[in-house]
């Protein structure tokens, strides 16, 4: 980070020359495999420390577990078997990487990228339905309009 902020292009941009306190350290290496009992009486795991996601969203992850972790030890209580009945299955829907060591086989990519294709396919028949929407909307007005004004020219 520092030979970051010290290089030239991003030290023109800065707007003082000094010392940067660096708040916010990210780490390179991250958790690729999760325990597999991440409880014990007392104490429950979550987030990126118990769980691998596949998308690595550990905010959403920290949070629908904590909340699982939270309802287990306020309503059932706080031993390990009560976590082990009430927040393990929430654990092992969350736990991408007690499925299987590959993420996805070849024919689960062959049906995401169909899905994809599908998807834009929708959206793009989506945003023109809309707009053949509006333009027989605006049609049937100036139809509405014309046909007003050939009315009122009769009458006079």
């Amino acid at each position: 980070m520092h030979e970051f902020l010290e290089h030239a292009v991003v030290r023109n941009v800065l707007p003082e020359r000094g010392t940067y306190k660096i708040d916010c350290l990210c780490l390179p290496k991250m958790n690729i495999r999760a325990p597999d009992v991440p409880f014990t009486d007392r104490v429950v795991i979550c987030g990126d420390a118990g769980s691998t996601r596949l998308f690595k969203d550990g905010m959403g992850a920290a949070y629908i577990m904590g909340k699982a972790a939270a309802k287990t030890a306020v309503f059932c209580g706080a031993s390990k078997e009560h976590f082990r009945r009430d927040y393990y299955p929430v654990y092992g829907v969350i736990n991408m990487s007690r499925a299987s060591k590959e993420l996805f086989t070849l024919e689960d990519l062959k049906l995401l990228r169909s899905i994809a294709i599908y998807a834009s396919i929708a959206v793009e028949n989506a945003m023109n339905f809309a707009k053949l929407n509006h333009v027989a909307d605006e049609i049937l007005s100036h139809a509405a309009t014309l046909e007003m004004w050939h009315e009122d020219s009769k009458i006079n």
